[in-house]
């Protein structure tokens, strides 16, 4: 978080935690995080009137991508609200600052839980403990986060147990999931362009493959992402050579051989060489969201105990 995020969110009275600030914002609980561009804050409330709800979220939805407050994006959930602003000058902190000092009045309007009532038995909090669940802090009753943290490593643990899924199924969808964003690497080389988000492509389809084959939930499950990723990058690559030595007139069975000599050639080698290692690079990036995801989901909750 850069120092003057540091500062704003100091003065506003959140603590620090590595890359996060959180604590009690205008009467909610918050978690401020800084993204690359994007502010990122999650307050931690809900409605009992879905009714309430809808309103709430029709009325901050007429202010996304709106010039007055850099407002990106808002999503709804049972048990939060998720803002994304865009933020990489001071000004936009003035904005952003601008809009939760419109909104949280409206939460109070329309019946949101404040941070004085406990998330978990709704009861009122007189001593109250913050825990950081998967990066959102959530305050409560310290025997509710005790009850709670035991509740979600079981659960987790359970479904390790019924997990029926097989590391070589996994495999085969996420390689066909990888070669089939390869392709898509391999056309956009062959139109003279790169891009990341063909990198975020590859890791998309190789994680929805590993899951529709049935892959096995447990952390094999990022080696083999990973290792697909780097398969549909290489694939990519030579997809669009071979599409052009076919276009020349070669045939199937003539390609190893085709490629073999084009590898003693250095004015071949070295540009193929250089577009591995960038669409690497670009995989790298555009996949490091979905290996994330992955890896949540095979490791369970990430519990931390802030006081």
């Amino acid at each position: 978080m850069n120092k003057k995020l540091k500062t704003y969110v100091t003065n506003k009275g959140l603590k620090l935690y590595r890359n996060l600030a959180y604590g009690n914002l205008h009467g909610y609980a918050a978690t401020v995080t800084e993204l690359s561009g994007t502010l990122q804050i999650v307050f931690n409330t809900s409605f009992s009137d879905e009714q309430n709800a809808q309103t709430v979220q029709s009325m901050v939805s007429e202010h996304i991508n709106s010039k007055e407050y850099k407002l990106q994006n808002a999503i709804f959930s049972n048990q939060s609200i998720t803002l994304y602003f865009i933020c990489s000058t001071t000004s936009h902190i003035t904005k952003i600052d601008a809009f939760l000092t419109w909104l949280c009045p409206l939460l109070d309007r329309y019946s949101a839980r404040p941070i004085s009532i406990c998330p978990e038995c709704n009861g009122e909090i007189t001593d109250g403990h913050w825990k950081l669940i998967d990066d959102i802090a959530y305050y409560m009753h310290r025997d509710c986060g005790t009850i709670l943290e035991r509740d979600l490593v079981s659960a987790h643990q359970a479904h390790l147990e019924n997990d029926t899924g097989n590391y070589l199924t996994g495999l085969i969808g996420s390689l066909l999931g990888a070669i089939l964003g390869g392709v898509v690497w391999g056309l956009v080389l062959m139109l003279g362009r790169v891009a990341s988000v063909v990198g975020l492509l590859i890791g998309w389809l190789s994680y929805k493959g590993y899951n529709l084959f049935n892959g096995k939930q447990n952390k094999g499950k990022i080696v083999i992402m990973a290792l697909s990723v780097i398969f549909g990058v290489l694939f990519g690559n030579f997809f669009s050579d071979a599409i052009t030595l076919l276009k020349e007139g070669l045939t199937l069975a003539e390609l190893p051989e085709a490629f073999a000599f084009l590898f003693t050639l250095d004015e071949y080698k070295s540009p193929t060489i250089y577009n591995i290692v960038l669409g690497l690079i670009f995989a790298a990036v555009g996949s490091y969201s979905m290996l994330r995801t992955a890896g949540k989901e095979v490791s369970g909750s990430k519990i931390v105990d802030l006081d």
